[in-house]
C-alpha cells in the first residue's frame, strides 16, 4: 500500500488517491498532503489539488518547515 510508488511509476493514480486520502484521514502530515494533491492535479482535479497543496502549506509552516511551504507554493505553478 504504497501511494508515492504507484505515484512515482505512473500506476493506477486512483488506487494512489484512494491510500494518499486514508493517510491522510489517520493524520495530516504536509508531505502526504503535498503527494494527495499531486495526484489530485494529475487526475485533472485541479481545484482540489490547489486546497489540499495550500493545506500541506499550512501544515509545514505550523511545523517550522517553511521551506516546504515554499516548494509547494513552486509546485502549484504547475497545475
Amino acid at each position: 500500500m504504497d501511494a508515492k510508488y504507484y505515484y512515482d511509476n505512473g500506476k493506477d493514480l486512483k488506487q494512489a488517491y484512494e491510500w494518499a486520502k486514508m493517510a491522510n484521514e489517520k493524520g495530516e502530515r504536509y508531505w502526504q498532503l503535498r503527494l494527495q494533491a499531486q495526484i489530485e492535479a494529475k487526475l485533472g482535479m485541479k481545484k482540489e489539488a490547489m486546497a489540499t497543496m495550500g493545506k500541506s502549506s499550512a501544515v509545514a509552516k505550523a511545523a517550522g518547515s517553511a521551506g516546504y511551504a515554499k516548494a509547494n507554493d513552486k509546485i502549484m505553478e504547475g497545475f
